[in-house]
């Protein structure tokens, strides 16, 4: 036997045949069809002895794919359920034997196969209870052997599609110049499957976005992208809307968001590790200040967090974006030495610096230092773009025994 079965029961003709099915909840429909019914595929007028009964008696197949069969129509189009059927050979005899085969179509030209059992006996009665994870409206018992001289299907019908967008932001970044900006993949989640998704580009403003080349408006695929092409004047000023329909029913969902360019930076928290150096500290310098040879052991390290600020209000920008700083010394006192300023591994203060920021818009700059002199002071300026904006100039302040990292003019 073949299927995704959930329970089977055989009974002989004239006794209460019992179909477990799962619990239906509240959102959901029974939908009960048989044999008797007439619909655009089958009728009675179909069998070879028509007769005032769709189910008796030498009925062939009338989609010409088995000997004999009957089709059913639900009515409507359902997936992801569970389908309780009964099959029963007959041939006016009992003696008979067959195999059964139970199909469903979304149109009622392709099938599939979802149930097959072999050594049917005419005049008994077969149940079954399968799950179909696809959309289908008919249902098609059949026999080679024996005629089908009674089928039933009952499904618990699902509640409507219902569509869902993932997406958790509410705004997405332009790059300077715009022909660098990258696309915002949006996707979305529908039940049952099988049915089409369209999308939409609804615009409160100026048409901030539009859709990449690689998707098209009313694209039926779960995803698609969206790319920025103008900075919003306001918050949740474009929507985007996707309408996910199954048969007759739909459903929609939608987000609103916002274009915005990267403005401004503001620190969101520091840290000083334990001074002398401490073993134990996750932010310790990886250099042992034990080792005598090593010119970092009365050294120290900073780290300052910085957020990226959007242009509207200042919100934070919750992306991952490219950053840049250019570096020079703008102020000294007690001029010190230049190993102070590069150290044994060739980084130096004055490099200009750069990457991704984490997945939270945040930039971290690590401020790390040999002991420089005792008094001395170097002021080196940062003047910070992000995603090719300029968002301001920072001073780090390095003086013998400590740090500091100092806005100057946001832009």
């Amino acid at each position: 036997m073949t299927s995704m079965h959930k329970s089977i029961m055989v009974t002989a003709v004239g006794f209460l045949v019992l179909v477990w099915s799962s619990p239906m909840t509240s959102a959901q429909s029974q939908i009960t069809v048989s044999c008797e019914q007439a619909n655009a595929i089958d009728s009675a007028a179909n069998c070879n002895s028509p007769s005032t009964s769709g189910c008796c008696c030498w009925c062939p197949d009338p989609t010409g794919a088995h000997a004999w069969g009957h089709v059913m129509d639900l009515g409507t189009v359902v997936g992801d359920v569970d389908v309780s059927f009964q099959i029963r050979p007959g041939a006016g005899d009992a003696s008979c034997v067959t195999t059964g085969y139970m199909y469903d179509s979304l149109d009622g030209v392709t099938w599939r196969l979802f149930w097959q059992q072999s050594d049917l006996h005419g005049w008994t009665t077969y149940s079954d209870t399968v799950h179909i994870p696809d959309t289908f409206r008919y249902i098609r018992a059949n026999t080679d052997g024996c005629s089908v001289d009674l089928c039933t299907a009952t499904v618990n019908a699902s509640q409507p599609p219902t569509v869902v967008i993932l997406q958790a932001f509410d705004t997405i970044y332009i790059s300077d110049p715009i022909s660098h900006s990258r696309s915002f993949p949006v996707s979305a989640e529908a039940s049952p499957t099988g049915g089409s998704f369209k999308w939409e580009i609804i615009h409160h403003g100026e048409g901030q976005v539009q859709f990449a080349s690689a998707t098209t408006e009313g694209s039926l695929a779960s995803s698609v992208e969206i790319q920025p092409i103008r900075t919003s004047v306001s918050y949740e000023d474009v929507e985007i809307k996707v309408t996910y329909t199954v048969g007759s029913q739909s459903d929609d969902d939608s987000i609103r968001i916002a274009v915005v360019e990267p403005r401004s930076l503001s620190v969101e928290w520091s840290t000083w590790p334990p001074y002398p150096y401490d073993p134990s500290d996750p932010h310790r310098w990886p250099p042992d200040p034990t080792d005598p040879s090593d010119p970092y052991r009365y050294g120290y390290q900073l780290f300052y967090f910085f957020q990226v600020r959007d242009h509207i209000l200042g919100r934070p920008i919750q992306h991952i974006m490219n950053w840049d700083e250019k570096r020079h010394i703008v102020a000294r006192e007690s001029t010190p030495k230049w190993h102070d300023l590069r150290d044994d591994y060739g980084w130096s203060r004055l490099v200009s610096g750069g990457g991704p920021t984490d997945e939270d818009g945040i930039i971290r700059d690590w401020l790390a230092s040999s002991k420089l002199p005792e008094y001395s002071c170097v002021t080196i300026e940062q003047n910070i773009s992000v995603e090719g904006w300029p968002v301001g100039t920072r001073h780090q302040k390095y003086y013998d025994v400590w740090a500091e990292s100092v806005e100057v003019s946001p832009k």
